[in-house]
């Protein structure tokens, strides 16, 4: 069982391992559980996060969204998730994530979509402050 929790404001997250094979870099990520989003991103504070340059960067794709249109890069990853007592266990998902390094998309979360919460049972109460995600 993947365990999350509830920001302040009542957002619920859930900590994922993000891993660009192609760069081999890695950086923990709390990840915005959004149902409604089409595909996972990375916005611009965690996708510099991972210290790969702009420049490096390719397969531009426009995803739009609540505040609009915007420009991403599509890249394959590895998505990791701890679960299990103690979370000494994984699982991982090979997705195409999208990166945001644009200056708009500062403050914004990142967000994990359906091509992975599709897989998962999650259990959500804000009243009783649980977040489970069975796989």
């Amino acid at each position: 069982m993947i365990t999350g929790f509830f920001s302040e404001i009542g957002r619920p997250y859930i900590y994922g391992k993000v891993t660009l094979p192609r760069f081999g870099v890695s950086v923990d990520v709390p990840f915005l559980l959004d149902t409604g989003a089409d595909s996972s991103c990375l916005h611009s504070e965690d996708a510099r996060n991972l210290a790969v340059p702009e420049s490096s960067l390719g397969n531009e794709v426009h995803a739009g969204g609540v505040g609009g249109t915007a420009a991403y890069y599509r890249e394959p990853a590895t998505i990791t998730f701890a679960y299990g007592s103690g979370g000494i266990d994984e699982v991982s998902y090979n997705i195409d994530l999208d990166l945001s390094y644009s200056d708009e998309s500062i403050g914004l979360p990142s967000l994990l979509d359906r091509d992975i919460l599709d897989d998962w049972h999650i259990e959500y109460s804000r009243k009783r402050n649980l977040l489970r995600c069975t796989i």
